[in-house]
C-alpha cells in the first residue's frame, strides 16, 4: 500500500509545477508592468520626498506592479488548482495508486489548498525582497518608513489580535469550501449520471445539478449573511464583534465537514475514474 503521506508529496509536486509556472508568467508581466510605471514616472514620488535614481524608481516600480498582480496571480491559480484537483480524481491513472479512496481524495484535496498557500507564500516573499532592497536603496523609504514603523508600533498594542486571527480562520475555511463545492457538484452529478436509473437525459441531470447549486447556494448565503453584522458591529466594541465571528467560524466549520464526509463518501461509493484523464 502506498503511503498516504507520499501521495500527497507527488500530489504537491505535481500542482507545484503550475505554480512555478504562474510565478514566471508574473514574473515576465510585472517586468513589462514596472516599465510602464517607470516610462510614467508614476514611482519618482515617494512619501517622505522625492527618490529621482534610476535604480529606486526601477525598484519602487517592481513592487507596485508585483502588488497589482498578486490578487490576480492568486485567482488565476485558485481556479487552475480546482480544475486540477477534479481532473487527477477522476484519472484512471492516478485511481491505480494502492491506497484507499477516502484517503485519496483528502490527499488530493488537501494538497491543492496547501498548494494555493504555495503560491501565496511565493508572493509575499517576493514582494518583501522587492521592499527591502527599496529600503535598503531609498532615502526617502527608509524616512516614511521608519515614521510608519514607529506609529504602527503603537497601534498594534490596541489591536484585537483574537479578532484578527478568527477573520484569517474564516478566510481559510472560505477558500477550503471553494474545493469541497466543487468537488460535490462533480462528484454528486457523475453519480447521477453514471448509477441512478432514469436520470440519463442531458435535461434531467442539469435540472439536479441546478437544485445542487441552489441548495448550495443557499447554504453559503446563510453563512455569508451573518458576515455582515459582524463588521457593522465591530466599531470598537470589540466582544460583540468576537462573539458573532465565532459563531460564523462554526457554522463554517460544520458546512466545510459535512461537504467533505459527503464528498469522501460518494468518492468511495460510487465515482468510477475515467480514461485519459
Amino acid at each position: 500500500m502506498t503511503k498516504s503521506s507520499s501521495l500527497f508529496l507527488q500530489f504537491f509536486k505535481k500542482k507545484s509545477y503550475w505554480v512555478h509556472t504562474i510565478i514566471l508568467i508574473q514574473f515576465i508581466s510585472v517586468i513589462f508592468g514596472a516599465l510602464f510605471f517607470f516610462l510614467k514616472n508614476e514611482t519618482g514620488d515617494v512619501i517622505g520626498g522625492s527618490d529621482p535614481t534610476v535604480i529606486n524608481r526601477s525598484l519602487l516600480a517592481l513592487t507596485k506592479a508585483f502588488i497589482i498582480s498578486f490578487p490576480f496571480a492568486n485567482i488565476v491559480y485558485l481556479l487552475i488548482s480546482i480544475w486540477q484537483n477534479e481532473k487527477i480524481n477522476c484519472s484512471q491513472t492516478w485511481r491505480l495508486t494502492a491506497i484507499s479512496d477516502s484517503k485519496f481524495y483528502l490527499d488530493n484535496s488537501l494538497s491543492s489548498f496547501i498548494s494555493y498557500f504555495y503560491l501565496l507564500f511565493l508572493n509575499l516573499l517576493e514582494i518583501t525582497i522587492l521592499f527591502l532592497m527599496t529600503f535598503v536603496c531609498s532615502k526617502g523609504i527608509r524616512k516614511a518608513f521608519n515614521y510608519s514603523f514607529l506609529n504602527f508600533i503603537k497601534d498594534m498594542a490596541s489591536w484585537n489580535w483574537e479578532y484578527l486571527f478568527n477573520w484569517a480562520l474564516l478566510v481559510i475555511l472560505f477558500g477550503l469550501s471553494c474545493y469541497l463545492i466543487v468537488s460535490f457538484l462533480n462528484f454528486s452529478s457523475r453519480s447521477l449520471i453514471d448509477f441512478l436509473p432514469g436520470i440519463k437525459s442531458t435535461i434531467a441531470v442539469n435540472f439536479i445539478r441546478f437544485l445542487l447549486i441552489i441548495i448550495i447556494s443557499w447554504l453559503l448565503y446563510k453563512i455569508i449573511n451573518s458576515i455582515g453584522p459582524i463588521v457593522d458591529i465591530y466599531n470598537g466594541v470589540a466582544s460583540a464583534a468576537d462573539i458573532n465571528l465565532r459563531r460564523v467560524i462554526l457554522e463554517y466549520f460544520g458546512f466545510d465537514l459535512i461537504i467533505l464526509l459527503v464528498n469522501t463518501f460518494i468518492f468511495s461509493k460510487f465515482v468510477e475514474a475515467k480514461q485519459n484523464n
